[in-house]
């Protein structure tokens, strides 16, 4: 994790997950500093990029559905049951 200046503006740079980040932070080498710090702790308590312990099951479902099948499912109306009005 590293604070660089270029041009005006300071920049963070930092890898998470195989994927770097760089992000503009501004003119205070000082922001940089706490920005960085507060990416640090968020990376260590799992809270970077909002990640989600558990995945909502309603949306899992659909996505094995889709991958099964290779579309979304149809809904359809569900049957009228009971006597007839005839």
């Amino acid at each position: 994790m590293s604070v660089y200046k270029r041009g005006e503006n300071y920049y963070i740079d930092f890898w998470f997950k195989k994927v770097r980040v760089r992000e503009s932070i501004g003119p205070s080498k000082k922001d940089a500093e706490k920005v960085i710090a507060k990416r640090k702790t968020e990376i260590i308590e799992n809270k970077y990029l909002d990640i989600r312990k558990d995945p909502d099951p309603i949306n899992s479902m659909t996505l094995q559905k889709i991958m099964l099948n290779g579309r979304r499912p149809i809904r359809r109306p569900l049957p009228v049951t009971g006597k007839s009005t005839f």
